[in-house]
């Protein structure tokens, strides 16, 4: 079957939030205090645009951008079994983004080290490091990209 993406359901927000990996699942908690479910349903309504990325009909990730350019991104532990699929997809998806963004920003948990380091691969700035950021005053990294 392979991979691919499509427009986020709320039926697919809901799966993730109960099946997210254990990172994404704390990052929710330390920005916004909220348990995924409302994390990512906020992030969900909010957004100008989202998507949820497949794998042999399994749910990937999900991911979206609100109208100022901030993205945000959560997966389940799948993403594990299909990294070269995501990896590429990722970069493609990110070059359509930036066809309506000029600038992709937002803030990364310091302790999702998997997320740093797909951010680097991707291409994205660290721009600062927030030592006490959001609702549990945990260390959050800025990065940015901006269109080529």
């Amino acid at each position: 079957m392979g991979g691919y993406v499509q427009s986020a359901t709320i039926s697919d927000i809901v799966h993730l939030a109960f099946n997210c990996r254990e990172a994404d699942k704390q990052e929710c908690l330390a920005h916004s205090g909220q348990i995924p479910l409302f994390a990512l349903y906020g992030a969900f309504v909010t957004s100008k645009e989202s998507y949820t990325g497949f794998y042999n009909k399994r749910l990937v990730c999900c991911y979206g951008v609100l109208d100022n350019g901030c993205i945000w991104m959560s997966a389940t532990p799948y993403i594990e079994s299909v990294p070269m699929t995501f990896l590429r997809h990722s970069k493609l998806k990110l070059k359509e983004l930036f066809n309506r963004y000029e600038i992709i920003w937002n803030f990364v948990d310091a302790r999702n080290v998997v997320h740093i380091k797909w951010l680097k691969w991707l291409g994205f700035t660290f721009i600062n490091k927030h030592n006490q950021y959001g609702v549990g005053r945990l260390p959050f990294y800025e990065f940015v990209k901006i269109k080529e």
